[in-house]
């Protein structure tokens, strides 16, 4: 019997749109203004699934980028006394609390570092929801491969500049951006911003804390909308004039 490997597709859902890159297309879902919260963007994920399996054949697995909104997310500070597990997650629960989040029984965690001696992270999901998304992509016949909030699959996958200077990952999302900001060891900082009805003010408002507390060599832009335009370019160049600015697409780290 010949088997042939499931189909991979990879989706993300944030809070003015979601997609799904298909091996021949992506399929996109504008929510509407005011709709886009956690179960507005399950609900319109669960629409764009039913158009892609009305026309598909055979088994998917999909792997999921999801809008921070959706999470806590904390910088762990590089610690050496950490000998396991256990330790790592008291370590980062203690991180949520300094930050007024707290991170129980309700929620699915989990904390790495990715470079000695460079600060970790840590993000959870609320296990509720991601229950429920499970069932929505079984429910059209799917299995679900793997969830990380944007910034998660960032800090994982991203290459920052190897030239040992500053480098940050600006994030953009319609109600948040957040920044991750490299170093010659690795993450150094990890920030964010609420976007209000001033968006622009927003990402200055990071851009010139960043820039207060780093030497700033270069910027790479991700947005969750692909369509976004160059004035974004144009205002990060404005704050961050020595830079070097680079746009990272967005599937980057699909």
């Amino acid at each position: 019997m010949l088997r042939l490997w499931p189909k991979r597709l990879h989706a993300g859902l944030f809070p003015d749109q979601c997609w799904l890159r298909t091996p021949a297309d992506e399929l996109v879902r504008k929510i509407p203004l005011g709709a886009g919260d956690a179960q507005g963007m399950l609900a319109a994920f669960d629409a764009l699934l039913g158009e892609y399996a009305h026309t598909s054949k055979g088994t998917c697995t999909v792997s999921l980028t999801v809008s921070d909104s959706v999470a806590a997310i904390v910088g762990l500070p590089w610690q050496d006394a950490l000998s396991g597990p256990e330790e790592l997650d008291a370590y980062a629960d203690a991180c949520f609390e300094q930050i007024g989040q707290t991170v129980n029984d309700g929620w699915t965690m989990n904390s790495y570092f990715r470079h000695y001696r460079a600060m970790g992270l840590a993000y959870a999901l609320p296990t509720a929801w991601l229950d429920l998304l499970n069932e929505i992509i079984q429910t059209h016949g799917m299995r679900l491969d793997s969830v990380l909030p944007v910034t998660a699959a960032a800090f994982g996958r991203h290459r920052r500049a190897g030239n040992g200077k500053t480098s940050v990952l600006i994030l953009r999302e319609t109600n948040r951006t957040s920044a991750l900001v490299y170093g010659a060891s690795g993450l150094v900082d990890y920030t964010m911003e609420p976007t209000t009805k001033r968006g622009p003010e927003s990402l200055s408002r990071l851009l010139r804390r960043l820039a207060g507390a780093h030497e700033i060599a270069s910027v790479a832009d991700w947005s969750a909308d692909s369509a976004d335009d160059t004035a974004w370019h144009e205002l990060i160049t404005a704050c961050a004039p020595k830079a070097k600015y680079t746009r990272v697409k967005r599937d980057a780290w699909s």
